[in-house]
């Protein structure tokens, strides 16, 4: 990378463009002509394209499912990657400011996709008009590629991979710093049946995704209401929740019987005969939503399971016990465990970067429970944007991120584009 001057960051600008992509709500909607995702999600990565494009860049939409912006005439190619689909704002009482207008606090920007992670795509297109304005050429071309499904399944990189080009190496901020060397696996199931006469009449319809812990649950038993309350958290840190499915089916397991609250208390890792752990974490699962009526009972949950187990390992042993239960198991998506050698060229880079940016040499790169698009690409790395010590909010209704932690971002970017340059 040959240096020009390159500008600080445009907050201003910076807060305007995000305040453009915060207001739409790109949560999954059912797809629509030309808009795999839903119509908002479409709109907000052209929204975003025409940003990138007003800022003299090469774009590309590719179907709506996910599109790049590019600089730079090198033969090879690396990449940032991160995603525009947010999860849904949930109960709206719980905000206190409105999840899909931008909302400055001081230093505080809220809404929903604040960090996670329209604000850390968009800070990484600022870097690049940061490089384009202060005319740095690069070895490599560099392409900042942006998803539309990373919270519901990943079709969206799929799709790219179907036509476009693969980068030589990509860091996705879409998670911690140092970096993320390791990301259980992730396994998403539903467990249903169709009930038999003779249960009470139960209506219940919880959770909005399904890796979420909800905060919220309600159910109509022979006409009577009832409620739970929880709190919402991230399904890859169930710990920092209160899951309030659970809590119901508690409730009403005291008063009624009916087959699916029978099921529900062997909804957890210990229940299922899933309580496994290796040397670098444990395995959690999250009931996250459920759906019940006269006919048929249904609950979907989110499982990470450590780095050295294979999904069928964990499937294996669900379905002999909900089987036992009179229940069924169909596995809605699955994804191994990542692994990536600390002494890698890719791994070992990024940390350098993080501490000559920083100059914290003692906190360690990770293993986490969260799945990003590492799992998608090859050479693909979580770095950023979060740094050791912050209260996550992602997934919360309290979704914020600072403008201190903003500028340190962006110079990391800028350091870390170097460091994929030298690869």
């Amino acid at each position: 990378m040959e240096r020009g001057k390159i500008p600080q960051l445009d907050e201003k600008q910076f807060s305007a463009d995000l305040a453009t992509l915060v207001a739409y709500d790109t949560s999954r909607k059912p797809p629509a002509p030309g808009a795999p995702f839903g119509m908002e999600t479409a709109q907000a990565l052209h929204a975003f394209l025409q940003l990138a494009a007003g800022y003299g860049f090469r774009v590309k939409n590719i179907a709506n499912y996910c599109g790049y912006v590019e600089y730079g005439t090198g033969e090879a190619m690396v990449a940032l990657l991160g995603h525009l689909d947010v999860v849904p704002a949930g109960d709206l009482k719980e905000w206190q400011t409105p999840p899909f207008t931008l909302t400055i606090k001081g230093d505080k920007l809220l809404g929903r996709g604040v960090i996670d992670n329209k604000g850390p795509v968009l800070l990484a297109l600022h870097a690049l008009k940061a490089l384009k304005e202060g005319n740095v050429k690069l070895q490599k071309r560099l392409r900042l590629i942006v998803g539309c499904a990373e919270e519901s399944g990943c079709e969206c990189i799929a799709r790219y991979k179907k036509t476009e080009e693969l980068p030589q190496y990509v860091i996705t901020p879409d998670a911690d710093y140092p970096g993320i060397i390791g990301e259980k696996g992730v396994l998403n199931i539903s467990i249903h049946k169709k009930l038999r006469p003779g249960n009470p009449l139960l209506s219940m319809q919880v959770g909005s995704v399904i890796n979420a812990v909800p905060g919220y649950a309600a159910a109509t038993v022979e006409g009577k209401k009832y409620e739970a309350f929880g709190k919402a958290a991230h399904g890859s840190k169930p710990e920092e929740g209160d899951n309030a499915l659970v809590k119901l089916c508690t409730k009403l397991r005291q008063n009624y019987k009916h087959e699916f609250l029978e099921l529900m208390q062997f909804v957890n890792a210990k229940g299922l005969n899933v309580d496994l752990k290796d040397a670098y974490s444990v395995l959690t699962l999250v009931p996250s939503l459920a759906q019940v009526d006269k006919e048929q009972a249904q609950v979907k949950c989110d499982i990470r399971f450590p780095i050295t187990l294979q999904a069928e390992d964990v499937v294996r042993r669900i379905r002999a016990r909900v089987e036992a239960l009179g229940f069924t198991l169909t596995v809605l998506s699955s994804y191994e465990p990542l692994y990536i050698e600390p002494e890698s060229a890719l791994a070992k880079g990024l940390l350098k970067t993080y501490q000559q940016c920083t100059g914290d040499t003692t906190t360690k790169q990770q293993i986490i429970g969260g799945g990003t698009y590492a799992k998608t690409l090859p050479n693909t790395m979580a770095f950023g944007a979060m740094f050791p010590g912050e209260t996550p909010t992602e997934h919360t209704a309290a979704e914020s991120w600072s403008m201190d932690k903003v500028r340190k971002n962006y110079e990391i970017f800028l350091a870390a584009i170097k460091t994929l340059d030298n690869l």
